[in-house]
């Protein structure tokens, strides 16, 4: 038997580590499988995820509910037990305290509100005033306005003219006021200033100058006078007494006039 002699290269070269490298990367595939394996939490059913929060919701809040679950719901189930603890007590409710207090204050300002309009409205007096004011002012225009057409002085058919036109601005602004607060008025005249007229009516020449100035000019002035500082104390109405306090210079300027024709007389 003969041996072949081994070639001396291939004799010599290394062997290259191939085992050892296979050995190595398999322990490390198995090392890091089982760590995963380890880390890794188990897969749950869609059952398993809703079932766990349900049992421990249903454990946990038993005791807050009490012991007597079945008043609770008996509660929960009236329908009217809100709205009575809402209009008894409104934050126990669950309605803040602060929103309560906003009502509150609301309703103090409409009532403050409605105080103030009812400040503005027109009492029984002031309502009388504006009604015969009207009436008075009516008078002097169509007496003065005869005047002004049948006086023989020059001087009373100038101050005539003068009552005329200053009764109808009065007269015009009192009409706006009695609007605006429902006053109703009347054209006519009283029986008094019915009287009164139909004798300036047939009055002639001086005689008649005499009676209107003494009638008109003096008398029915210082009534008037009298009557509006009268209402310019007790007015509450701002309107009527922006009006009154507006009116009577021009009313006692009208006094005044009268009483110096008649002493030039």
């Amino acid at each position: 038997m003969s041996l072949t002699p081994r070639d001396p290269s291939r004799a010599s070269a290394p062997r290259p580590p191939l085992a050892g490298v296979t050995l190595s990367a398999v322990l490390a595939a198995t090392l890091l499988s089982a760590c995963e394996r380890e880390i890794t939490p188990p897969k749950m059913g869609s059952n398993d995820i809703v079932q766990t929060p349900m049992s421990t919701a249903q454990g946990t809040a038993s005791p807050a509910l009490g012991t007597d679950s079945t008043t609770m719901t008996s509660s929960a189930g009236d329908s009217g037990s809100f709205e009575t603890m809402t209009r008894d007590n409104p934050t126990s409710a669950g309605i803040p305290g602060n929103a309560q207090d906003r009502r509150q204050d609301t309703a103090a300002a409409s009532e403050g509100a409605v105080t103030s309009v009812t400040a503005a409205t027109l009492n029984n007096a002031e309502r009388l005033f504006i009604t015969r004011a009207s009436e008075k002012s009516q008078f002097e225009i169509l007496v003065s306005e005869l005047a002004a057409d049948k006086a023989t002085d020059p001087a009373l058919k100038s101050y005539a003219a003068m009552v005329a036109a200053d009764h109808k601005g009065a007269g015009e602004e009192l009409k706006r006021l009695a609007a605006g607060h429902g006053v109703a008025l009347s054209q006519a005249l009283s029986e008094q200033d019915q009287r009164t007229l139909a004798a300036l009516q047939r009055a002639q020449g001086v005689a008649f100058d005499k009676q209107y100035l003494q009638t008109v000019g003096v008398n029915e002035h210082e009534k008037n006078v009298a009557t509006f500082e009268q209402a310019s104390a007790d007015a509450q109405n701002p309107a009527v007494k922006n009006y009154v306090q507006s009116t009577l210079p021009t009313l006692k300027a009208h006094l005044d006039a009268a009483r110096k024709l008649q002493v030039k007389g």
